[in-house]
């Protein structure tokens, strides 16, 4: 907000509003507020305020403004079993039109401005970037950011402040790796999935390759220079305080399945080297899915997920589905239905206490009940196999 003010009297009723709304469901972890909010007030009506108070301020919006957009859109849908509605679209598009009318979209840092505010702007106009193209993979939307018109150079430890003796640091270096692997998605949905990209790509596999080749080094890369304390959930170790790495680490691999789902588009191709390669990396992409879900513990679960990552899970469903649907061989088929199956089960264990995993069940269930090879084409032999086990 301010340069170190963070005093509630001083914020805007909008953002303080939005902040409490999100805040609410970690009163538990707080010695003292676990006794003082014992019953705590509605998030909802708390977010109800914030979006009332800062639509009138559309006329002469502030960074504030733009701060309470980007935790209205953190809101996870009341229905937890439903997708986010197009309300969450129109109020990143909202995000993103006055971020440009303040002047976000450019750097500040050799303006006349306060250093505290060029920071605050900086973050800010990571924020709106990472946030808009998350929501644009996770709706099937087109991006309304054009790179070459955002231009913001990368965040550093120095574009946040820190309280002396505070442990913030890792924090901070989440969402700089974050916005770093949104670059990298930014260019897959562009050169992947763009319209013009499906269509030229759709029925070529080696083009598609070629496409994505450098992309997959670049998410590669990224992956390899994590920083220590962003370790992946299994090999950071599972303690007693809340860890908010999982939507990373699920970001990350949601940039995979992307990959892997560009590559997969081709059918005309003939059974070769390159095809079975592929298959290969797709099914262990699979397993590298349910292990990172097995491994998630309540620590990891209770800790701040971003709103996407529900549709982040629910992609990872799909992509199960879609690898035994389009298996070549009976041995490939068998394989992708039983992780189709452990998916699905470890889902209805894990869902029990979280409902972020919801929605990615229930885009299975409604599959079961209405009947798998009743709405997709199978492959013959994902089709024999599916007969086999249902007979």
């Amino acid at each position: 907000m301010t340069n170190g003010e963070y005093d509630p009297e001083v914020f805007p009723t909008w953002l303080l509003a939005a902040v409490y709304g999100h805040a609410l469901p970690f009163c538990i972890f707080d010695d003292q507020l676990c006794v003082e909010v014992y019953t705590p007030p509605s998030a909802d009506s708390l977010f109800q305020i914030a979006w009332s108070a800062v639509q009138p301020n559309y006329h002469t919006p502030s960074l504030s403004v733009v701060q309470t957009l980007l935790l209205l859109v953190q809101r996870r849908p009341t229905n937890k079993h439903v997708a986010d509605t197009p309300v969450k679209w129109t109020m990143v598009t909202d995000a993103v039109s006055i971020a440009q009318s303040l002047g976000l979209n450019l750097d500040p840092t050799d303006w006349p401005l306060p250093l505290w505010e060029q920071r605050l702007r900086r973050r800010l106009a990571w924020a709106v970037f990472t946030q808009e193209k998350w929501i644009a993979l996770s709706t099937g939307r087109s991006s309304h950011i054009v790179s070459d018109d955002w231009d913001v150079s990368p965040l550093t430890q120095d574009d946040f402040e820190f309280a002396e003796g505070s442990d913030d640091r890792a924090y901070s270096e989440h969402f700089i790796q974050l916005s770093t692997l949104t670059e990298i998605v930014d260019d897959i949905l562009r050169n992947l999935f763009s319209i013009k990209a499906t269509r030229k790509l759709c029925d070529s596999l080696d083009m598609t390759l070629e496409v994505a080749k450098p992309l997959r080094v670049r998410l590669s890369q990224w992956y390899q220079e994590l920083h220590p304390d962003l370790l992946p959930i299994a090999r950071a170790g599972h303690g007693h305080n809340l860890n908010a790495q999982g939507g990373l680490h699920l970001a990350y691999m949601t940039a995979k399945v992307q990959l892997f789902r560009a590559m997969l588009r081709p059918t005309s191709e003939p059974d070769t080297q390159a095809t079975n390669a592929l298959r290969t990396g797709a099914i262990a992409m699979g397993k590298e899915l349910f292990e990172f879900l097995e491994s998630l513990d309540a620590n990891h679960m209770e800790a701040f997920w971003p709103s996407y990552s529900r549709t982040n899970f629910a992609i990872a469903s799909n992509f199960m589905v879609l690898l035994f649907v389009t298996s070549p061989n009976t041995a490939d088929a068998k394989e992708c239905l039983d992780l189709l199956n452990s998916w699905r089960s470890l889902l209805r264990i894990k869902a029990c206490s979280c409902d972020l995993l919801n929605l990615a069940l229930l885009r299975l269930d409604v599959l079961s009940v209405r009947g798998l090879d009743k709405l997709i084409n199978f492959s013959p032999s994902a089709l024999q196999v599916f007969t086999e086990q249902t007979v």
